[in-house]
């Protein structure tokens, strides 16, 4: 399995964990007009030379926030299993607000938010998937930036 290996959504056993369309982003004039799906990879996790970490995806989530996750109540009592897509999908999900973070990254990002936290989705386009966002990480905390819309079903 490779980093841009799905991970599916535990709400609806598709690869999909909601649709992000039509955002009103003056600096992103590209999204006007675009839908996308956002999916969860199975991503990567390193730490670098200078003690900073890198990543994305699942990996990337459970290497950073697998304890918060635990804590949250997002464990498989039977095995003790971090359940991390679970978590995922109940931030990522229709209806949950979406925060517009500004010119600050090579590729647009929002953050998607709601009660149980946030998911940082970076917008990306490739051969194989055409345009989509993906799931950078996912915590608890506040969102910041100006709001620009709502994930779609």
């Amino acid at each position: 399995m490779g980093k841009y290996t799905l991970i599916r959504n535990p709400s609806n056993n598709s690869c999909s964990y909601g649709k992000i369309g039509n955002l009103e982003i003056p600096t992103e004039p590209q999204l006007r007009s675009t839908e996308a799906d956002i999916y969860l990879f199975l991503g990567f996790h390193k730490c670098t030379k200078k003690g900073y970490t890198k990543g994305f995806g699942f990996q990337h989530i459970r290497a950073k926030h697998d304890e918060e996750i635990r804590n949250r109540g997002f464990i498989n009592e039977s095995n003790g299993t971090i359940l991390i897509p679970e978590y995922v999908a109940s931030i990522v999900r229709p209806g949950s607000k979406l925060f517009y973070e500004g010119e600050i990254r090579q590729y647009p990002r929002l953050l998607a938010s709601n009660r149980t936290g946030i998911a940082v989705l970076e917008f990306r386009e490739d051969d194989d998937r055409g345009m989509y966002w993906s799931i950078v990480t996912a915590y608890n905390r506040n969102p910041e930036g100006r709001k620009v819309g709502n994930i779609k079903v």
